[in-house]
């Protein structure tokens, strides 16, 4: 969704509005997307913007994230290609 976690090849058409859509509701914690080949993150006005990679870039691997939601945060954790991450909440 956003630039700076994936490339213009892969934003939505209408990217803009729907990140002004995300932004206006601070329940909003994370927007997760597929795929940018390289996959990519972002922190935009609290938001964690993820873009996991395509499961092509695994070879002959498989590649997932499981994300588990707490209290206080979002841990990503990643299976092959995909890496781990830990997002702290607002």
């Amino acid at each position: 969704m956003l630039a700076a976690a994936s490339t213009a090849a892969h934003l939505l058409w209408n990217h803009a509005d729907v990140l002004g859509i995300l932004e206006s509701h601070p329940a909003v914690a994370a927007w997760f997307a597929g795929h940018d080949h390289a996959g990519g993150y972002a922190l935009r006005n609290g938001i964690h913007h993820v873009t996991f990679p395509g499961m092509v870039e695994s070879g002959d691997r498989n590649s997932y994230t499981a994300v588990t939601a707490y209290k206080d945060r979002l841990e990503l954790k990643g299976s092959g290609t995909a890496p781990s991450r830990i997002l702290q909440l607002r």
